[in-house]
């Protein structure tokens, strides 16, 4: 949930991703992953996360908020 709110983060992450021509995103960890996945959308960029905790992303995905987070 950091990476949610890390503005510096984000501000660096959408940096680096505007500098590079980039086809594709491919995620390894948790760790930062929510605000890769933000930028990624905005520029179309499709977005491959590789863990074992992607129900976090799916929730976010459809429902447009994780209900876990609320418990």
């Amino acid at each position: 949930m950091l990476s949610h709110i890390d503005i510096k983060l984000r501000k660096e992450i959408r940096k680096r991703i505007d500098e590079r021509k980039l086809d594709i995103i491919l995620y390894n960890g948790p760790i930062s992953a929510f605000a890769f996945l933000n930028t990624t959308k905005k520029r179309s960029i499709p977005f491959v996360l590789c863990e074992h905790n992607v129900d976090y992303y799916f929730y976010e995905d459809k429902l447009g908020h994780n209900p876990l987070i609320n418990i």
